[in-house]
């Protein structure tokens, strides 16, 4: 897959980002020996953000790998994040795939072997010795070209967040992950707030109440419906939640659907046993469940 972007991606302002896609890189997590916290995260920061996720993918530390699903993932989102793969070993080599996947030669970068040679400055006992960088840093100050370094606003001091196009570019350590993405989402992506939500509890299980949903997903396109079975002690069966950007849309369309469960199931006691809408569901953690 060909990617020309850019002449697309040097004009591109993330602040004007609506989707998002997360590429995972690391072996270690394909091969169960690490636990990826890093998406579950990365979920939550975006849905509050009111970003909508397009795509999610864990691939190998295999340069190849990481450049077609880079690819595919900047050709049908407007913002990519990508996690880990940026430490100086030999398999670490996210940077090499971004460059690749956006056409872009690698290049050392002045501000990045500035930044290096003060971090070493500050930790050398001779204030005036001469500082050098080893082959592991400049590997590490080597980026793709055209490469950023936003410095958050009202953080001059702090390590710089890396920006390559339509890709933001962040470690793989959880504790660092989540920092840098709290910047991203609080200073170069769009806030525009969780998108509208409600979430319809049934004492009905899904067989039930498909056909009241199949007309409800056909005539009300501008919502997406999502169907999570229980199974167990209590009385939800079901739960059907309605989800967009619009929240009188949103409201039309659950209010449809309830109305057409409860015609459905006429002789059903307590069908609909709820509607949570979005401030409880925002403000309360007890709806999620394994299902969900």
């Amino acid at each position: 897959m060909e990617c020309e972007l850019q002449d697309a991606d040097t004009k591109f302002n993330s602040a004007e980002a609506r989707t998002v896609g997360l590429v995972v890189v690391g072996d270690e997590i394909l091969k169960g020996r690490t636990s990826d916290t890093n998406t579950g995260y990365a979920m939550a920061k975006f849905k509050e953000s009111g970003l909508k996720v397009k795509r999610v993918a864990v691939v190998a530390d295999q340069e190849d790998d990481i450049v077609e699903e880079l690819r595919r993932q900047v050709s049908m989102c407007d913002v990519v994040v990508t996690s880990g793969g940026l430490g100086p070993t030999h398999d670490d080599v996210t940077l090499y795939a971004v460059a690749r996947a956006l056409g872009q030669a690698m290049t050392q970068n002045a501000q990045m072997m500035k930044l290096i040679r003060t971090q070493k400055a500050k930790r050398s006992p001779d204030p005036d010795a001469e500082i050098s960088l080893t082959p592991a840093e400049e590997k590490m100050a080597t980026l793709p070209l055209g490469s950023q370094l936003r410095t958050p606003p009202g953080r001059p001091g702090g390590w710089p967040v890396l920006q390559c196009g339509r890709v933001f570019i962040l470690p793989g350590v959880p504790e660092f992950f989540e920092e840098k993405l709290d910047t991203i989402c609080a200073s170069f992506l769009p806030s525009r707030g969780p998108t509208a939500l409600r979430r319809i509890s049934l004492g009905l299980d899904e067989l039930q109440i498909v056909d009241a949903l199949n007309a409800c997903v056909s005539e009300h396109t501008e919502v997406t419906f999502g169907s999570y079975p229980f199974h167990g002690e209590g009385e939800v069966r079901t739960v059907v939640t309605v989800e967009g950007d619009d929240d009188s849309a949103v409201t039309l369309a659950s209010e449809d659907f309830v109305k057409r469960v409860e015609q459905l199931c006429e002789s059903e006691e307590a069908a609909v046993l709820g509607v949570d809408t979005v401030s409880e569901l925002h403000t309360s953690r007890t709806w999620r469940t394994p299902h969900i």
